[in-house]
């Protein structure tokens, strides 16, 4: 339970980040809103009739009070998988991201975002605890009062919460003060890939701490559990800074967990419940599996393996948007007036396979992880010489004596396939190693193919490649609007735009002139044709005073920090050195942020303004 809810969280974040930060721009706000709160709606009926559905099993005689608990506890997890994929519905194909950002974000805080899409997530997770505790509570006794379960649940995961918190409040005193890096950075891919590594070391040092504090936990009574405990993790090379009872959740939880990496932040967590089932060896088995966790460092596994998720995710997004609009079809799909469900197809598809990605992705290579993680912690007893017997009879006790020979899910193998492989490796003592070598082969072959294909994308060669496509791309997607909408200057300026970023002089040239013929007072196409007219690499495409007229214009429309610059560098390259240093200098005083290019670019103007002086002068 510790690790799964930390897991939906990080889940989440990582949808949240990696999804597209601009509109489908086809429904209104107001229309993606309702639809978010009918899904919400339906996911509420759904869950209701899930429980509902339990319960008359029970009622009925299906299944007896043993099962009862099991079979909620696996219930209320698939439900949770269940509200992240409708909480990526409503990020990839409702805008939730977009609505978000645009109508609650403060310029560029993102605290405030963060907040909220935490407050929508925990909406959906509230679904889930209100209708299990309605229908079930009063048979496994879940704890005292709806209102205290879903508070204690709250509290659960804001420990999980409140270090990304922490972390974007910092980004953003970063970015109100200008911090270059950050205030360049902060919308790319790339960066949200190091943010959420960064996210995942805070978490595991101070994240344990916070837990302590808001889970209700206490440092494990003096006695011969903690004095067994405390000479079995000694024995094992194991520090922890301290073993708490866990005591929460309305005495029902029954459980063990380590929190933390780092031994000065890394607590060993017990319920009282499970120390009041199970004997002491059952325990020392139980915490054999903890340390297994410790020993074999699968912290850090998955940490490696969230933000593989990132990467590949930018990666699969970006190569999937290329192949599509590589076909007239995709093109079709932006430039056509065609909706499905109110969303543009490309959109919808684009929502889609993100979200098959997260499903196949978590189900079956994060989870293909995970089960054999826990696997090599259950047999660790084997290698620390510790009788497996009492991990295995510990088992049968959490599970009512019941080895069923179904029951494994995404992230656990059963209780039966995990006794019968912990029964595998005491008949024969190599597959503890056969299996260690298969986990450790399997997680080479993941960090080589993670590597490859960030070596990949952050390739110049292959980044100015895959950028050309894009771009290609895009003006042929715009050329096709332009069919339907000859005179929208905007379609021109941005194929202009376009060609001028891949060095095709001549069209962008081409392009801005249209849309200057079009409408005239633009300050910015203005501006990009000065430059272009001025600096073009291609000299047989400059034209020095035109290019001056063109910056004055643009000037007189629009006068920011990058324009007088561009009408600095045509006085200069016009011979006209004192005003060349009078619009750098005005230039240099509006800048924000970084003004070293500012600066520079006004010594320039002044060496220039200082050696035609002195030439003059001779």
């Amino acid at each position: 339970m510790i690790y799964r809810n930390f897991l939906y969280f990080i889940i989440a974040l990582a949808i949240f980040l990696t999804a597209p930060a601009e509109s489908n721009k086809i429904l209104p706000f107001f229309i993606d809103i309702i639809v978010i709160f009918i899904l919400m709606l339906l996911f509420s009926y759904y869950t209701k009739n899930s429980y509902i559905s339990l319960k008359r099993k029970y009622i009925e005689g299906e299944i007896h009070t043993g099962l009862f608990k099991p079979g909620y506890l696996k219930m209320t997890d698939i439900l949770m998988v269940k509200a992240l994929i409708v909480f990526s519905l409503e990020i990839y194909l409702f805008d939730l991201k977009v609505i978000i950002n645009s109508v609650f974000r403060f310029g560029e805080i993102t605290f405030i975002a963060d907040m909220i899409i935490f407050t929508v997530l925990i909406l959906h997770f509230t679904i889930i605890w209100y209708w299990g505790y309605k229908l079930a509570g009063e048979i496994i006794y879940l704890s005292d009062g709806l209102k205290k379960h879903i508070f204690n649940n709250i509290k659960f995961n804001t420990a999980i919460i409140i270090p990304w918190m922490i972390l974007t409040l910092g980004t953003d005193i970063l970015r109100l003060f200008n911090v270059s890096w950050i205030t360049d950075k902060s919308n790319s891919p790339f960066f949200q890939v190091i943010l959420l590594g960064i996210f995942l070391v805070f978490f595991l040092i101070i994240g344990p701490v916070l837990i302590i504090k808001l889970w209700d936990c206490k440092p494990l009574e003096e006695g011969e559990i903690k004095d067994e405990i405390n000479k079995f993790v000694k024995k094992n090379g194991v520090k922890f800074k301290g073993i708490f009872s866990w005591d929460s959740f309305g005495k029902n939880l029954m459980t063990a967990g380590v929190l933390g990496y780092f031994p000065f932040s890394r607590y060993l967590l017990i319920t009282p419940e499970l120390m009041k089932l199970l004997s002491m060896e059952e325990i020392i088995g139980v915490v054999s599996h903890e340390i297994g966790h410790v020993k074999r460092r699968h912290v850090l596994y998955y940490l490696l393996l969230f933000i593989g998720f990132a990467i590949l995710s930018d990666v699969v997004m970006s190569v999937f948007g290329i192949v599509v609009l590589s076909s007239p079809l995709g093109i079709s799909m932006l430039t056509e007036n065609i909706t499905l469900l109110g969303i543009n197809p490309f959109y919808l598809m684009t929502g889609i396979v993100s979200i098959v990605m997260f499903i196949v992705y978590f189900r079956f290579i994060f989870g293909y992880f995970m089960r054999n993680f826990e696997r090599e912690a259950d047999i660790y007893c084997l290698e620390s010489g510790t009788d497996p017997l009492p991990l295995i009879s510990s088992f049968e006790k959490l599970s009512s004596g019941i080895r069923e020979k179904k029951g494994s899910n995404w992230h656990h193998f059963s209780i039966r396939e995990r006794i019968d492989f912990l029964e595998k490796c005491v008949n024969n003592p190599a597959e503890v190693i056969r299996h260690r070598n298969k986990v450790k082969s399997k997680i080479w072959i993941y960090v080589v193919v993670i590597l490859a294909v960030l070596a990949t994308s952050v390739n110049p060669k292959i980044k100015a490649l895959g950028s050309g496509m894009e771009k290609g791309m895009m003006i042929r997607v715009l050329k096709k609007s332009i069919e339907k909408s000859p005179l929208d200057h905007r379609l021109y300026s941005a194929i202009a735009t376009l060609n001028h970023e891949m060095g095709k002089w001549s069209e962008a040239k081409y392009y801005y002139d249209r849309s200057l013929s079009i409408k005239y007072e633009q300050p910015e196409v203005l501006n990009n044709l000065a430059w272009l007219l001025i600096t073009c690499k291609d000299e047989s495409q400059r034209e020095k005073k035109r290019g001056l007229k063109l910056a004055k214009d643009a000037v007189i429309l629009k006068a920011k920090a990058h324009i007088l610059d561009t009408l600095a560098e045509a006085y200069l390259l016009n011979e006209k050195y004192e005003e060349a240093v009078k619009a750098s200098k005005a230039a240099f005083d509006m800048a924000n942020g970084d003004i070293s290019y500012f600066e520079k670019q006004l010594k320039k103007m002044v060496k220039y303004l200082k050696i035609s002086q002195s030439t003059f002068q001779l």
